[in-house]
């Protein structure tokens, strides 16, 4: 039932998104352990808690222009409120976002670095 979820959730997202990033979900840090699925999520979306809860790290793979202005944030909170950043990457400087301290992330979102 878990996998027709996450299958279905891919779907959906990858159709609505034109420049979006594959998020692999895994339940350590350093993008190891169970894979726990996969989201495509891209900007203006809004705030994420996929994994929350159960992943400390995710894979970090472009679907679109490596040249686009976006980013990828982590948040320990579960709203994204930018005072509690633990971790950001563009996805090519870094393939794996992963939190420090052996505890689950909050949530994360993309941004349009565009935008003002």
């Amino acid at each position: 039932m878990h996998a027709i979820r996450n299958a279905i959730l891919t779907i959906s997202l990858a159709v609505s998104v034109s420049h979006a990033y594959d998020f692999g979900l895994y339940r350590d840090q350093g993008c190891r352990g169970e894979g726990l699925g996969h989201v495509v999520a891209g900007p203006n979306q809004g705030c994420m808690t996929h994994g929350v809860g159960t992943a400390q790290s995710f894979t970090i793979k472009s679907t679109g222009p490596v040249d686009n202005p976006f980013m990828v944030v982590m948040y320990s909170s579960g709203d994204c409120n930018p005072d509690t950043i633990i971790g950001h990457s563009d996805g090519t400087e870094s393939k794996c976002l992963s939190v420090t301290n052996g505890q689950n992330y909050g949530s994360f979102e993309v941004w349009d670095l565009s935008q003002d």
